[in-house]
Formats: structure tokens, sequence, C-alpha cells
């Protein structure tokens, strides 16, 4: 909500818009900005005008300048070094961002950027389901992961478990992403089936925790 206040205030869209229209244009427009996607695209996402869509672009780029440079700074790596990395390392060739080509070095700039955001993003989830998977079978879990969507993590666990179920998952997902500036909280829903009726946040965390150590493999105190 605040960023969308702000939003509005700094780039003028329709304060008519409802707060879930904002948040939606918000959204489509910070994963173009960072998936490489033209201004035609985005405003087709948007449901506005190109004239808008380039006016809501620039003041993305005011606010958020650090975005812009970090951008810059990895385009100009890849560049040099014909790849890329994620923030774990991942590497990625792409000698088409040297080309004379105007189009293909372009699509090697997007798929530069685009590669650091998604792929990091990609890692984290693989070091929560590897650290998870590794600490059901430890413990001897009736509980699995079942399907894996985007950033979420769907399991299946008998009614008995879902406390130590839902304390371990949001520990586990939770540690994956340690050792970033920003804290990555994890919200859990449980349900008997994965209709959103069904589905309803589990808030006692509070009452007991569980600290997962990553390095170690090994599930720590209960608080």
């Amino acid at each position: 909500d605040d960023l969308s206040s702000k939003w509005v205030n700094e780039s003028k869209t329709n304060q008519c818009e409802s707060t879930q229209e904002r948040r939606s244009v918000i959204k489509r427009l910070c994963y173009g900005f960072l998936y490489g996607q033209g201004l035609e695209r985005m405003a087709t996402l948007m449901k506005k005008s190109i004239k808008e869509t380039s006016h809501l672009v620039s003041v993305f780029k005011k606010q958020y300048p650090a975005v812009v440079d970090y951008q810059s700074k990895i385009q100009n790596a890849c560049f040099k070094s014909g790849e890329v990395r994620t923030r774990f390392g991942r590497r990625r060739l792409l000698p088409n961002i040297q080309s004379p080509i105007q189009a293909l070095s372009a699509e090697a700039e997007r798929q530069a950027f685009n590669t650091v955001i998604q792929g990091t993003a990609s890692d984290l989830m693989k070091r929560a389901m590897i650290l998870l998977h590794s600490q059901l079978t430890k413990r001897k879990s009736s509980a699995a992961i079942v399907l894996q969507v985007h950033d979420e993590l769907v399991l299946l666990a008998p009614y008995y478990e879902i406390e130590d179920t839902v304390y371990l998952t949001r520990s586990c997902m939770e540690t994956a992403s340690s050792g970033f500036l920003i804290k990555t909280p994890v919200v859990v829903r449980v349900g008997k089936s994965l209709s959103d009726d069904d589905l309803e946040e589990y808030t006692q965390w509070e009452s007991r925790l569980y600290c997962v150590s990553e390095k170690e493999g090994k599930m720590g105190g209960v608080l």
C-alpha cells in the first residue's frame, strides 16, 4: 500500500483506480522493466497507452535509479566477458551481446539482466526445496513436496503433522534466502485442498520456532 500511494503521488497516475488496479499496474511495470519488455508489450499488459507507459517507465527509473544502475552494471560486465552469472554463480553464455546486429545485441542485453534476476530467484527456490526435502527426510516426516509453482511450494501432509510441517517449511524457505539484505518473510496457508476458499494463513508461528542451519543441515533448538 505504501508503494502504491507513493506511486500515485509521483506518477500522477489515475487516482480513481482501485488499490488492486494500481498494484497490478505496478507489478506489471516492475516485471516488464526487469524482464526487458518493450513499451508496446508493457502497454498492452498494463492496458495503458504508449504515452502513459513511457511516462510510467520514466517515473520508475527516476524513483529507483539504483535498479537502472544495477542493470547497466550487469550488461556492461556481460559485454566485456560474453557471459553472466546469477548471485550464486550459475553461468550463462551470451556471445550475442557483442553482435554488430542491433536486434541480437539488444536481446542479449535483456537476457543478461533477466538471467541475474530470474536465475537468482530460481537458485533460491532450488536451495529451499533441497533444504526442506533434506529436513523432511531426516525427520522421517510423512509430509512431501508435491508441486512448485513459481515462488511457492505445495506440500501434502497428514493432519497430525501440519504444525511441524508449517514451521519446517517456513524456516527452510527463509533460511534459503539468508545472506540477502532484504528479509523475505514466508506466508504459509493451510487447507484441505488447493482451493482459495479452503486455504487460510497459518498465524500461530510465534508460539514455536525451528532454527535451521543450511550449512550443517541440522535442526536447531525449539523456542
